[in-house]
């Protein structure tokens, strides 16, 4: 599969994971430093273009 659609439905649920993710992960690092949530940001973010690189590359797509 190369391409999906998304209904209004399934964006209004995958907006809600996110912003849950998002408050479970500001939770976590509550007690740690504002820099340190965001470069767990960044790096989170550089994984998963790796992964799509290493997908494409990979898995032909």
């Amino acid at each position: 599969m190369r391409e999906a659609l998304m209904t209004a439905q399934g964006k209004a649920m995958t907006d809600a994971v996110n912003i849950a993710r998002e408050r479970i992960g500001r939770a976590i690092f509550a007690q740690r430093d504002e820099r340190e949530f965001d470069e767990l940001q960044r790096d989170e973010r550089e994984f998963d273009e790796l992964v799509r690189l290493l997908q494409k590359f990979v898995g032909g797509h």
